[in-house]
């Protein structure tokens, strides 16, 4: 098994030749406004630090939740309407009739 942190939680997993990307966010370095009540603070911190091949060379999308800093909506435009999302059954919302999604 092969694991690559790409920024907070948005990481690729790779297991028996699969590749996993985990909770990705393609927003660019400080876009999104802090949370209400929260630190002062644009995130994400950091750039994307990997190629967009990489990137694209995904077997399975999956999804823990849809806050915003776990899920960028932009990623059924990146990857386009052909690919395999997995998100946990609570997360269900209108960004899922676009794609092939599979609730664990």
């Amino acid at each position: 098994m092969l694991f690559r942190q790409i920024r907070h939680a948005t990481c690729i997993i790779e297991f028996e030749r699969i590749r996993f990307l985990v909770d990705p966010i393609l927003y660019k370095r400080n876009t999104l406004d802090p949370v209400k009540g929260g630190v002062n603070i644009k995130n994400p911190l950091v750039d994307i630090n990997v190629p967009e091949e990489i990137l694209k060379n995904i077997d399975v999308i999956l999804l823990t939740h849809t806050h915003r800093d776990h899920f960028d909506p932009s990623i059924i435009a990146f990857w386009g309407k052909i690919f395999q999302l997995c998100v946990a059954v609570n997360t269900k919302n209108n960004y899922w009739s676009q794609v092939s999604v599979s609730y664990i």
